[in-house]
């Protein structure tokens, strides 16, 4: 039997879960112009759906989301059990025994708490990876209108061809195309909507050129060999993130400013950390983890914009 009581257990128990969850509602990233959780559910449309046990958990199909996803929770995210060896101190007198349990709870939580944090991390940034998957995949998946997300020709009623898919890299003739689709789009009546993107998400490799478009405040005409500047009509007109998940030529264009989003977030179960005792008994090894389920599906193609940077 082992010397390291429940009540013991359950204080580490508690206290990494108190780690966990802190972890998982912390600050944002701070790295610049990274795409942080602000920016997902400005971009995002959240559907919540039931949690009940008793049953086999569905996610609801959306739009854009794969076939294989539709009878299963697609985007399963289980940490790997973290295996914690407490090992007992036998024989001991009660009262060392109380001073072992302490500073046994404390040197646990000083040497697994940062993994615990960092595991929270990780699950944080799970759902980046979710709606980035959704942009990336958005030039083979269909949306509701039965072409794919980002397409040359959608149509609803009386708009005629729309066209929200890029071929080129980011550039200023890349942004100046996704800006003239936003400007230039009509509604089923053939009613221009004047809609504008403010978000502009682009590839770790293209966040310093995009930075050097937007950001400043002119640009530099050095074919003319002028030691002037001139005004740079783009200064400032979106914001700009980038993410690891955006493949290296892509980028996106985004309105996320009305109520209806360019991309659906459908959460099944909330973060829940959990423990797992059962081979404590015999070889005293407590394991920690945590799980989430929730996926995503492109939401209104015409609040986005794609490009490739190829064909």
């Amino acid at each position: 039997m082992s010397t390291l009581s429940q009540e013991t257990r359950n204080a580490v128990t508690t206290a990494l879960e108190a780690k966990f969850l802190g972890a998982m509602v912390g600050s944002e990233n701070t790295q610049p112009g990274r795409l942080s959780g602000a920016e997902l559910l400005r971009m995002v449309e959240v559907h919540l759906t039931p949690n009940d046990k008793s049953k086999t958990h569905v996610l609801l199909p959306l739009p854009g989301m794969p076939e294989e996803w539709k009878d299963k929770r697609p985007s399963q995210q289980r940490i790997e059990p973290l295996e914690l060896t407490i090992v007992n101190k036998r024989y001991a007198t009660p009262t060392e025994r109380v001073d072992f349990r302490a500073k046994r709870i404390e040197d646990i939580l000083f040497q697994y708490g940062n993994i615990i944090a960092m595991h929270a991390l990780r699950m944080r940034q799970h759902r980046e990876k979710l709606i980035m998957d959704v942009l990336n995949d958005g030039f083979s998946s269909l949306a509701a209108d039965g072409q794919f997300f980002f397409d040359t020709d959608h149509a609803w009623g009386n708009s005629g061809s729309q066209n929200n898919k890029g071929t080129t890299a980011f550039g200023e003739t890349a942004l100046e195309a996704m800006l003239s689709h936003f400007m230039g789009f009509v509604d089923n009546e053939g009613e221009p909507m004047g809609l504008w993107p403010d978000l502009l998400i682009v590839s770790k490799e293209a966040y310093r050129d995009a930075l050097q478009l937007i950001a400043s405040a002119e640009l530099r005409d050095t074919t003319a060999n002028t030691r002037y500047g001139t005004s740079n009509p783009h200064h400032n007109i979106i914001d700009v993130r980038w993410s690891p998940h955006v493949d290296p030529d892509n980028f996106y264009g985004l309105v996320t400013t009305l109520p209806l989003k360019p991309v659906r977030l459908q959460i099944e179960q909330e973060p829940v950390f959990e423990e797992d005792d059962k081979e404590w008994f015999d070889e005293e090894v407590m394991k920690y983890g945590a799980k989430k389920y929730e996926g995503a599906g492109n939401g209104y193609s015409e609040l986005a914009y794609g490009s490739t940077g190829g064909s």
